[in-house]
């Protein structure tokens, strides 16, 4: 009798293993923050999810849809830089989050930065 419990809680933790989700930890939060004009980094826990590629989205209360900045990102890598001109577009200001999704479905959201600033050129980066 005691066996089924044990049992379950064993399948529980394979399960929660082969489902554990990304998570971008780089920007994210009041103390994250890009800089605009500069190379900035992204990074996410790519040892803890089983998701092989996705790609990078940014997003803002204020745009219409999120902007893709990289089709393809392999997980294993778990950094990237992201360069000046590939967010030269995005302006100075508050309410950005980082996406990381699907590569073939971009509403298949795998992951959510918190909401993070891109401060003004010349701005201090994060300690």
């Amino acid at each position: 009798m005691l066996r089924l419990p044990i049992a379950l809680a064993a399948l529980s933790a394979v399960i929660s293993v082969a489902c554990a989700q990304l998570t971008v930890l780089f920007p994210g939060g009041e103390n994250q923050w890009w800089v605009d004009g500069s190379d900035n980094l992204l990074e996410w826990n790519c040892n803890e999810s089983q998701v092989q590629t996705f790609s990078v989205l940014i997003n803002n209360p204020d745009f219409l849809t999120p902007l893709a900045i990289i089709a393809d990102q392999p997980n294993f890598v778990c950094s990237r830089l992201i360069t000046a001109n590939q967010t030269r577009a995005l302006p100075v200001g508050t309410g950005y989050t980082i996406e990381l999704v699907n590569v073939l479905n971009s509403s298949d959201v795998y992951a959510q930065s918190a909401p993070f600033e891109i401060k003004p050129v010349g701005s201090a980066f994060p300690t």
